[in-house]
C-alpha cells in the first residue's frame, strides 16, 4: 500500500502530531495530576530520577524527558487479557483503502509492506528497551485489513481477529467505530487517531482514547473563531476575485459540509458534527444558509458526481464561507468540484480529521486551497530528522528511506508505551486508564485527557494556506501561521479581526499574541 493510502486509510492519524505525542510524559508525572482542565503553560520540569533510574532515554528523545524508573519485584503475572508474566501482545492495525481510490495512491511513492514491518520492528524495539515494562516484553504486530473500507461487518471482523488472533491488550491504528465498538466489546484499548464524538467515546471508556480533539471541542472552537476572528455579520474578504457567484464582499453565509454516510449506507457516526456546529454558529449570530451531508468515502467516480451536487446546493444557497467537517480525502473531490463550477468561496479550516496537515492540504486544488484558513488543532511541523521518530529510526537504519507515516507510527506506540510504564506493574484497564488520565503535554499540543472530554488536544493554532510556502519537511505548499503558531484554548480566542493572509503576521507575537512562556517539547 503507498504511503498516502495508508496514512488516508488511518485518516491521516495524527501525522503531524506523532513528534509532540513523543513528549507526553517529559513534562509532568504521569500520575501527578488527576483529571481536570489546567491551563496552558510551561509545566514544571520532569521530576528529578529516582534512585536506579535510567535518563538515556534523554539523548535520543529531549532534555526534558523523563528518566525511565528502575523496578524489580514481581508484576502480578497475567493480570488483564493480552497480559502475561513476559509479555504484553500490542496490534498496529492498518485498514485496507481499497482499489476504488487508486487515483490517489499515485501521487505518493510506494511504501513496501517490508518497509512498514521494519519501521514498526525499529520503533517497537528501542520503545522496550528504553521503557519501563516490569519485566515484560510488548510485542507489536502488524495487522493489515482486507477488509473493504467502511464496511461494518468486516470491521468488526478484524476486531474479532485482533482477539482471536492475536490476543491484544490493546491496539493502535483504527478508526473505524464499528471496529472500536467491538474491540471495546471484547476489552481491548485503542487508541485512535480519528475525531470521535465524546458521547462515544463516553460510552466506550475506559477503553477508548482520542488523539485529537472530539467533535465536540472542534465544533465549539469553531463557532467561537467566526464569532471572535471573522465577526458574524462580517463581509467575506478571502474568497476568488474570478467566484461565480461573487463571494468578496458579501455578508458572510456559511455552507457546513460534513459525513452523514457510510460506504456501506450506515449512518455516519459524525452526522451529528453539522448539526451541532450550525446551531453553534447560529447562537453566535452567524447566518447558516446551507448544511449538506454526504456519503463518506466512497470511491473516486461516485465521490466526484457527489461532490458536483453538494458544490451546486452550496452555490444555490449563495454559501460565501464553506466549514467542512469532512475526512481527508472529500476535500479533493470538493475543491475539483468548485473549479469546474467557477465558484472560489472562502474555505474555513476547521481542523477536522488532519486536513490541517500540509501534507493532505496539497492534495486539493490549489486554486481553491489558498483561499483556506481557520484553526490547526495540529501541532507546528517540525522537519523530519528534528522528530524523534527519525533519531530512533537513523540510530537503526542508515540505509532505508524514513517512511512517510514514520511520526504517526513513532507517536501512536510512543503514547502506548508511555501509559504501559506509567500504569505499573499490575497492567489492566483500571491502571490504563489512570496512566492515561495522568498525560499531559502543556503546550504544542496542549494534550490531557478529563472525564467530560477524552479527546487529547484542547488547543489551536491560526493558519492559512499558502500553495507556494515549503514545508517543514521540504514539500511545496503548507500552512503558514499567525504569530508563529501561538495557541488559544477554548473560551480564550482573542476577539480581534483576523490577520491571516498577512505575511507581518508570520512572527510569533507580531501581530497581538500575548507573550508565551510555553516551551517546546521535541
Amino acid at each position: 500500500m503507498g504511503a498516502v493510502p495508508r496514512c488516508l486509510a488511518r485518516f491521516w492519524p495524527h501525522l503531524a502530531v506523532g513528534a509532540a505525542l513523543a513528549a507526553l510524559l517529559a513534562a509532568v508525572p504521569p500520575l501527578a495530576r488527576g483529571p481536570g482542565t489546567p491551563a496552558a503553560g510551561a509545566g514544571p520540569p520532569p521530576p528529578a530520577p529516582g534512585p536506579g533510574a535510567d535518563c538515556s532515554r534523554r539523548a535520543v528523545l529531549g532534555a526534558y524527558y523523563s528518566c525511565k524508573p528502575a523496578w524489580s519485584g514481581n508484576n502480578g503475572g497475567a493480570t488483564y487479557r493480552g497480559v502475561g508474566a513476559h509479555q504484553v501482545e500490542v496490534v498496529d492495525y492498518i485498514p485496507s483503502l481499497g482499489p476504488q481510490f487508486a487515483s490517489i495512491g499515485s501521487v505518493a511513492a510506494s511504501v513496501p509492506a517490508w518497509l512498514e514491518d521494519r519501521e514498526v520492528a525499529i520503533f517497537a524495539a528501542y520503545l522496550n528497551a528504553n521503557t519501563q515494562t516490569y519485566g515484560r516484553r510488548v510485542v507489536v504486530s502488524v495487522m493489515r485489513s482486507d477488509q473493504p473500507l467502511g464496511d461494518a461487518a468486516g470491521a468488526r471482523s478484524d476486531a474479532v481477529a485482533v482477539d482471536q488472533r492475536y490476543h491484544a491488550f490493546l491496539d493502535v491504528g483504527a478508526f473505524d467505530p464499528n471496529f472500536l465498538d467491538e474491540a471495546a466489546r471484547r476489552g481491548i484499548e485503542s487508541i485512535v487517531g480519528a475525531q470521535m464524538p465524546q458521547s462515544f467515546l463516553a460510552a466506550h471508556a475506559p477503553l477508548v482514547w482520542g488523539l485529537l480533539p472530539s467533535t465536540d471541542t472542534t465544533t465549539s472552537m469553531v463557532a467561537e473563531y467566526v464569532a471572535k476572528r471573522l465577526g458574524v455579520a462580517s463581509p467575506a474578504r478571502f474568497g476568488g476575485e474570478q467566484s461565480r457567484p461573487p463571494v468578496d464582499g458579501q455578508p458572510r453565509r456559511f455552507g457546513i459540509v460534513y459525513p452523514t454516510t457510510n460506504p456501506d449506507g450506515g449512518p455516519s457516526i459524525l452526522a451529528g458534527a453539522g448539526p451541532q456546529l450550525a446551531r453553534r454558529l447560529q447562537r453566535a449570530g452567524a447566518r447558516v444558509v446551507a448544511d449538506v451531508g454526504y456519503r463518506a468515502i466512497s470511491g473516486d467516480a461516485d465521490a466526484a458526481t457527489e461532490a458536483l451536487n453538494v458544490v451546486a446546493q452550496l452555490r444555490a444557497a449563495r454559501a460565501t464561507t464553506v466549514a467542512c467537517l469532512c475526512d481527508p480525502i472529500e476535500p479533493i473531490y470538493l475543491t475539483r468540484a468548485a473549479s469546474s463550477q467557477g465558484w472560489y468561496p472562502e474555505w474555513l479550516q476547521t481542523g477536522f480529521e488532519d486536513t490541517d496537515a500540509d501534507q493532505v492540504g496539497r492534495l486539493y486544488d490549489p486554486s481553491q486551497w489558498r483561499h483556506s484558513f481557520g484553526i490547526s488543532p495540529l501541532p507546528t511541523p517540525l522537519p523530519p530528522d528534528q522528530t524523534p521518530a527519525w533519531r530512533v529510526f537513523r540510530a537503526a537504519d542508515r540505509t532505508d528511506p524514513l517512511p512517510l507515516d514514520a511520526q504517526a507510527v513513532f507517536g501512536e506506540l510512543q503514547v502506548a508505551f508511555a501509559a504501559i510504564e506509567a500504569a505499573g506493574p499490575r497492567l489492566d484497564p483500571y491502571s490504563f486508564a489512570r496512566a492515561m488520565f495522568g498525560l499531559y503535554l502543556p503546550t504544542d499540543p496542549l494534550f490531557y485527557y478529563s472525564r467530560s472530554d477524552l479527546g487529547g488536544i484542547k488547543d489551536a493554532r491560526e493558519v492559512w494556506w499558502d500553495p507556494q510556502a515549503v514545508g517543514a519537511d521540504g514539500g511545496r505548499g503548507a500552512y503558514l501561521q499567525v504569530d508563529g503558531g501561538h495557541r488559544y484554548a477554548l473560551g480564550h480566542w482573542p476577539p480581534t479581526p483576523t490577520r491571516v493572509f498577512d505575511r507581518a503576521c508570520l512572527a510569533p507575537g507580531s501581530c497581538g499574541a500575548p507573550p508565551s512562556s510555553a516551551r517546546r517539547l521535541t
